[in-house]
């Protein structure tokens, strides 16, 4: 059973959207879902996570990532890097004047110190080509290491103020 733990619902700019201290050993995954979200510019979707209970954010460029997509104008590609300062989750820019994003973010056992935490989303994009986009990819971030507890995460725009519009909720699942 999925089990809502927080949500935010953004009607003015909002900069981030932080999930803080809600990840512990109650549950062994997590779901992060962001529905209809529209950033005050044109924009990417990026997450981090964080550490402590007084969460530090990494924004080093540590975060290791691949993109896989595909949009109705008939362009498909994949995205990958290994020096971003966080995880893409959109791999094209959202158009703020008629676009938003939606995805699923799986967060597994976030808390377990024996490895480092990998991510994996989905989801769908009107973008700015304009195209219906859907994607598929991972990411990590290797600054934070083996052995340290991720209790944290933050979606924030690549540009601009921050989202407009659109939902997140964390769901835990055990």
């Amino acid at each position: 059973n999925w089990v809502l733990l927080q949500t935010t619902t953004i009607s003015s700019t909002t900069g981030n959207v932080d999930f803080n201290n809600v990840f512990d050993s109650t549950y062994k995954n997590y779901f992060a879902v962001g529905s209809q979200i529209r950033g005050d510019s044109d924009s990417k979707i990026l997450a981090r996570f964080g550490t402590g209970s007084t969460p530090t954010y990494d924004s080093t460029s540590n975060y290791k990532r691949v993109v896989s997509y595909i949009g109705s104008n008939n362009s498909d590609s994949i995205k990958y890097s290994t020096s971003d300062t966080a995880v893409l989750v959109t791999p094209n820019t959202i158009d703020t004047s008629s676009g938003d994003a939606s995805f699923v973010m799986h967060i597994p056992e976030p808390q377990n110190t024996d490895r480092q935490l990998l991510v994996h989303f989905s989801g769908v994009e009107f973008d700015t080509n304009p195209a219906v986009t859907y994607f598929d990819g991972a990411g990590y971030c290797d600054n934070i290491a083996a052995g340290t507890a991720i209790t944290s995460i933050r979606f924030t725009p690549n540009a601009g103020s921050g989202f407009d519009t659109g939902t997140f909720k964390l769901y835990g699942v055990k």
